[in-house]
């Protein structure tokens, strides 16, 4: 897949290029039709892993997508492109996605809280364009001294984005993309300006906003499982197991629905009802180049659903999602405790 040469608004910097720090790659850029979105988005409610702070860049033909995670969980959402940035929903960007699964990528990296919030700030509508010349950079940071700035600088020199916080024009702390730990952030900063290959200048864009030290989360909606008639009478996650476990799992279904429909006048106050789902595997496949980008193909993952009843204390009986929860098929249902008979499907 060629990559796009659509160029973020008022800058020479493509769209394709934007790289954004990170401390950790949990997916590194991997094309859309290699990736299961729902799965995704669910990995925090299925693995402790998943509960990270962190974002997911979506890079489409005319704009990059950006995924705000917090604990794992989608909060917010914004798009760079052609006219400008500012935020969206989540519904419209995994829409945005999925309308460009053929011709799109995606990254999905952990980063700070704070970092997050500078990124959605950048997209909400208070950033600031500011002058920047490539081939005078001792010029270009006492400017912000002499004007005592006070805020977040955004600067991106080949698609790299950087961010530096400022107090009255003195650098106070900052987040570099694939800066590495051993070099001093203003030897980083000076290679941010060097030429490239033949001499080329590096396309490079700079603005300011103000520093936000939260990243605000919008309204909560289903982003994960669809109704029974969007999906055909059972969620997407229930599908995908059907057809890895062919007629064995649609039994073992139906049995399932027979059971907990009978066994639900016999549930008591102390009785535990868990819902649990398998973990979310992903690791890399076979490799495969493509034009400029290495992309590495995703193993969908085995979402399985498990339902079990337990007596006894609340906190002793709910174990930790990324343990096993126990199942006991019906058959295994013996006599309780109380001498209440646990019954058996009919």
């Amino acid at each position: 897949m060629r990559a796009s040469t659509a160029r973020l608004t008022n800058s020479p910097v493509r769209l394709a290029d934007l790289q954004f720090p990170q401390v950790n790659r949990l997916i590194h850029r991997t094309r859309l039709a290699f990736i299961h979105l729902d799965n995704l988005l669910a990995y925090a409610k299925r693995d402790r892993d998943g509960r990270i702070d962190g974002y997911l860049a979506a890079h489409m033909p005319d704009e990059c997508v950006l995924l705000f995670f917090r604990k794992g969980e989608a909060v917010n959402a914004a798009t760079l492109h052609t006219a400008g940035r500012h935020v969206i929903t989540i519904t419209e960007a995994l829409k945005r996605m999925r309308t460009e699964v053929e011709r799109g990528d995606l990254t999905y990296c952990a980063a700070p809280m704070e970092q997050l919030a500078w990124m959605y700030t950048a997209c909400a509508g208070a950033y600031e364009p500011r002058v920047i010349d490539v081939k005078q950079p001792e010029k270009f940071f006492p400017v912000l001294q002499q004007e005592k700035v006070t805020g977040v600088l955004e600067l991106i020199s080949n698609g790299r984005v950087s961010y530096l916080k400022f107090d009255q024009g003195k650098y106070l702390s900052g987040h570099f993309c694939d800066k590495p730990d051993a070099v001093p952030p203003a030897r980083y900063l000076e290679s941010l300006f060097d030429a490239g290959p033949g001499g080329t200048a590096p396309a490079m864009s700079a603005g300011t906003f103000p520093a936000a030290d939260d990243l605000p989360a919008q309204a909560a909606t289903a982003l994960v499982g669809r109704s029974h008639h969007e999906t055909g009478g059972l969620p997407c996650e229930n599908r995908l197991v059907r057809g890895l476990h062919g007629d064995a799992w649609s039994r073992d279904y139906r049995q399932a629905r027979h059971a907990a429909r009978d066994a639900a006048e016999r549930i008591s106050d102390h009785d535990i009802v868990i819902a649990g789902v398998g973990a979310l595997g992903i690791r890399p496949g076979a490799g495969v180049g493509c034009g400029r980008w290495d992309f590495h193909l995703i193993e969908a993952p085995l979402v399985t659903q498990r339902r079990g009843t337990g007596s006894g204390d609340a906190e002793g009986g709910i174990r930790s999602l990324s343990d096993s929860l126990v199942l006991r098929r019906r058959a295994d249902v013996g006599p309780r405790q109380d001498g209440h008979n646990g019954g058996r499907a009919r």
